[in-house]
C-alpha cells in the first residue's frame, strides 16, 4: 500500500466522498494511534496463532524488557 492512500466514492445520488490519509495507523507521526498500541494490538490478535498463548506472552515480555533472546522465540 502506498501513502499517501486516497479514496472516492460517488452515491447513487451523484454526490462524491474523498477521503485520504498522509500517514498509516500506527506509523510514525500518526497523531491518533502511534507505533506502540498498533503493534501491541497486532500481537495480541495474530500472536496467539502463531506462537501459542505462552509463546505470545513469551515474545510481549521481551519486547517489553528488550531482550537480547528475543530473536530465539520467534
Amino acid at each position: 500500500m502506498t501513502f499517501p492512500a486516497r479514496v472516492r466514492v460517488l452515491t447513487k445520488d451523484g454526490s462524491e466522498r474523498v477521503a485520504m490519509c498522509a500517514v498509516p495507523r500506527g506509523g510514525a507521526g500518526n497523531t491518533v494511534e502511534g507505533p506502540e498500541p498498533v503493534s501491541r494490538a497486532k500481537l495480541a490478535a495474530y500472536g496467539p496463532w502463531l506462537w501459542g498463548d505462552d509463546g505470545t506472552e513469551s515474545l510481549a515480555k521481551a519486547i517489553d524488557t528488550d531482550d537480547d533472546n528475543l530473536w530465539r522465540l520467534l
